[in-house]
């Protein structure tokens, strides 16, 4: 390496176009970089201490043609965490920490999840702080004249972040998008909230999100009959880790009353029981036109068969326990 740099300083000094045309074909040389790197250049740092990070974090095999390519083209390097390609030039290096575009990574909230399981992902990141993501949130949720609790609030996506104020910039973005979408879809005499928790409730029912709109049919013409809504998923939420739900719901389970059982109780439960997708939002606030009451899993799909009346329904229930049967009698 000290031969390189002795090479760059005696082009330098020659100034013939055969100089410059090496010179230049130095810089711009793939280094010896087999993978990948990930390298923080603090704020503040010298050009001497961004370039002994990168030679320390195997960035460069030697700082000193670094820093002189950088001096000699007055470049202003910016802090930050960064990825390095490998084999990457001297000079694409420079450019990378002369844009300043931070290394960006990614978090994902899933449709359907809830924020005690969004809490225990970021947990699970060592890259984030749960304590400051739980606090933002709550901070968001007290800011809010529409939320009482966290649920809900953040909405289910693949987000791009930087390291620095990581906790801020996802608790912004999950949330501000959740209210961007409850401006877009609303539905006259309801309440942005109640689009939200039935939304979760249809998020939690569906076997895809074509059959969305026709399940928010049912819970629209049961709310308007004045049925209960006997959703299984609002059960199970209420239940929480207090009892164990084994394999499936069973009667008892039904039966035992929380502010979110839906078997027991009339309306709407008081909060989201998940984060829904767009489209089980955009359900909510605009179902499809049905007389449909019930609908149950249909058999060896992952949607489910509408009904209009009782008798219809148990029929198609009878169905679907028949091919459970069948297939638990076929297993080996």
């Amino acid at each position: 390496m000290k031969a390189l740099v002795l090479t760059v300083l005696a082009l330098l000094l020659l100034g013939a176009p055969l100089s410059y045309y090496a010179y230049t074909s130095i810089i711009h040389r793939p280094l010896p970089l087999a993978e990948p790197v990930i390298t923080e250049i603090p704020r503040g740092a010298s050009l001497n201490r961004i370039a002994s990070i990168l030679e320390e974090d195997g960035v460069l095999p030697s700082k000193l043609p670094f820093v002189l390519y950088n001096r000699l083209q007055r470049n202003t390097l910016k802090s930050g965490e960064y990825l390095f390609p490998a084999e990457i030039s001297l000079a694409g290096v420079s450019a990378i920490l002369m844009q300043g575009i931070p290394y960006q990574r990614s978090f994902t909230v899933t449709e359907g999840t809830t924020y005690r399981d969004i809490l225990m992902s970021v947990d699970q990141n060592p890259m984030l702080d749960a304590t400051l993501f739980h606090q933002l949130v709550m901070d968001a949720v007290e800011a809010s004249a529409l939320f009482s609790t966290p649920e809900g609030l953040l909405f289910p996506e693949t987000y791009a972040y930087s390291r620095h104020s990581a906790e801020t910039q996802l608790v912004q973005r999950m949330s501000h998008t959740t209210l961007q979408l409850l401006e877009r879809y609303q539905r006259p005499g309801w309440s942005k909230m109640d689009v939200l928790i039935l939304a979760s409730i249809i998020e939690k029912e569906a076997g895809n999100r074509d059959e969305m709109p026709l399940i928010s049919s049912v819970f629209h013409n049961r709310l308007e009959r004045r049925m209960r809504l006997q959703a299984d998923p609002t059960v199970i939420y209420g239940l929480g880790d207090d009892d164990a739900l084994e394999d499936r719901l069973r009667r008892r389970h039904l039966e035992q009353d929380t502010p979110y059982n839906t078997y027991t109780r009339h309306g709407l439960p008081p909060t989201p029981i998940c984060s829904p997708s767009e489209a089980a939002i955009a359900s909510a606030a605009n179902p499809a036109q049905t007389n449909y009451l019930y609908f149950v899993a249909a058999p060896g799909e992952s949607g489910h068969v509408f009904s209009t009346t009782l008798a219809e329904h148990n029929r198609h229930v009878q169905r679907y326990w028949d091919f459970i049967r069948s297939q638990r009698a076929n297993q080996p």
